[in-house]
């Protein structure tokens, strides 16, 4: 049985290639390592990883030194600090935010709004609320090897 923390690292490595800025919705030790390793994102100028979890990001501080990682912590709901940036500035947004579901659900409805350019990938997809949530974009791929499934949808 696979980490279900790590379902996901497949498909982010997958869609790395020319990527440049990411966002990362939750903090991960799986996926900001992926996001900073020059094998899987070779042009990786910036990430920038919000987490609502203070501690959690003093622990990956500690374990990941790069000076390409911005880590912020934003209390939920994360869409309020989502509305402050400039969401069009990311060629991907990485969504495996929160402990709580509506939370999660909360913030892929409001990305789903925003009809991004951008790809968005979306961590455990098998869930249906999640993929309910994800209905306002116009394309889906569902990687569905490992569970949790992930899902890279966009509307562009």
């Amino acid at each position: 049985m696979s980490d279900p923390y790590a379902t996901h690292i497949a498909t982010l490595a997958a869609v790395g290639k020319d990527v440049r800025f990411v966002l990362e919705l939750g903090a991960g030790r799986y996926s900001t390592k992926v996001f900073l390793d020059y094998q899987f994102y070779p042009k990786l100028e910036r990430l920038v990883s919000i987490e609502h979890d203070s501690e959690w990001i003093k622990i990956l501080k500690k374990e990941i030194e790069d000076g390409r990682l911005e880590l912020i912590h934003v209390n939920e709901p994360i869409e309020d600090f989502l509305k402050t940036i400039d969401l069009t500035s990311f060629d991907l947004i990485f969504v495996d935010n929160s402990t709580s579901s509506e939370r999660r659900i909360a913030t892929i409805q409001f990305l789903a709004a925003q009809n991004l350019k951008c790809k968005v990938v979306l961590h455990d997809y098998d869930y249906a609320p999640y993929r309910e949530a994800a209905g306002g974009f116009k394309n889906k791929v569902v990687y569905q090897e490992e569970i949790p499934n992930t899902a890279v949808v966009w509307n562009d």
